[in-house]
């Protein structure tokens, strides 16, 4: 993939207003959910590590430290980030370049993560071949047996949400959706085990709960 869509992804994210009140939007019962489900799993016993993957203003990382986690929060743009300091003192934060994602295994280091969260950030990816970069760097920094909840648009055979291309902007907000078997097995392919998912009818969202397997 060329450097101009990169580049395309980092103005339009540059030009966004970040806010820190993502769940919110989510919709509460939604975080409720994720909060059982990892309480259920142990993995956010104390001293525990989680990476919150995309996390623009820090919703998500706020209530991961409210957890016990120490957060690794990770994005593409530094005023997300510095809205991310604003609100959660003890975050620790990693600006990433959107056409090197793997720089982020260095940095976090590999196998140290027990839970990554990525929610509303996949189906911003430029293609479905980026969004499997993204997962193998996941899979390379969360421990076996650790865990990961990705949220992404389902792909249900509309055109609203085919794969897209050309003007980034225009198309940001649907850019890659992903059908069940594409995203499950681009999840095996990156160590994971998908546990289970779930579907949000009205915003088009799949769950997908990992579980890292090798």
């Amino acid at each position: 993939m060329c450097d101009d869509i990169y580049r395309d992804v980092e103005k339009f994210w540059a030009s966004q207003r970040t806010h820190s009140h993502h769940i919110k939007a989510m919709g509460e019962a939604a975080w409720e959910r994720i909060v059982d489900e990892v309480k259920d799993r142990s993995c956010g016993a104390p001293g525990s590590i989680a990476l919150d993957y995309g996390c623009g203003g820090g919703a998500v990382s706020r209530a991961l430290l409210e957890l016990g986690f120490k957060v690794h929060a990770v994005d593409i743009c530094q005023t997300s980030l510095d809205e991310n300091v604003r609100v959660n003192r003890f975050v620790t934060t990693h600006l990433i370049s959107a056409g090197n994602p793997e720089q982020l295994v260095e940095s976090v280091g590999a196998a140290s993560i027990d839970f990554a969260i990525s929610t509303a950030v996949f189906q911003h990816f430029p293609s479905k071949e980026y969004a499997s970069r993204v997962l193998d760097v996941i899979g390379q920094l969360v421990k076996c047996g650790g865990m990961a909840l990705i949220q992404v648009r389902n792909d249900d055979g509309s055109e609203k949400f085919q794969q897209k291309s050309g003007d980034y902007s225009t198309h940001a907000i649907t850019y890659t959706s992903h059908t069940v078997e594409d995203f499950t097995g681009r999840a095996e392919s990156a160590g994971f085990y998908v546990t289970r998912h779930y579907y949000q009818p009205h915003n088009a969202y799949m769950w997908y709960y990992l579980e890292k397997i090798r």
